[in-house]
């Protein structure tokens, strides 16, 4: 399996390797990986973001009991009740989308050699002694 950050950091060089190779047919998921990824790091900021939410607020319920203003701390209570279903959500879509990911990534042939000849298999070589 090809790492994400050589996939990421060289698609050029991973579509010419594919292309050498001849499986074309594959150029559209070095394409597809760097468009998941993109989307993974936008949902795992997010996600970050939902759990320092969560966080800050039970900073600020708290501060509030401290101060007397059991209403507006209830108003915040209910808010931080759903914050797990939102977290929990995200938590799933990253699993999702780094599984899609992988399978991706487990289809995509090694980089070659510069040295290895075009070819479709080993009966495009040419034989060196």
């Amino acid at each position: 399996m090809l790492d994400i950050k050589l996939v990421v950091a060289h698609p050029e060089a991973i579509r010419m390797v594919l292309r050498k190779m001849q499986q074309t047919d594959k150029l559209q998921l070095v394409d597809e990986v760097l468009k998941k990824r993109e989307e993974w790091k936008k949902l795992k900021e997010k996600w970050e973001q939902l759990r320092h939410g969560k966080n800050t607020l039970a900073l600020q319920i708290n501060e509030l009991k401290k101060q007397g203003k059991t209403s507006e701390a209830n108003k915040l209570i209910k808010e931080a009740h759903e914050m797990p279903k939102k977290i929990e959500l995200a938590e799933a879509k990253l699993q999702q989308l780094q599984q899609r990911i992988n399978e991706v990534l487990t289809t995509l042939p090694n980089t070659l050699h510069e040295s290895v000849p075009v070819g479709k298999d080993e009966n495009d070589n040419k034989e060196t002694k």
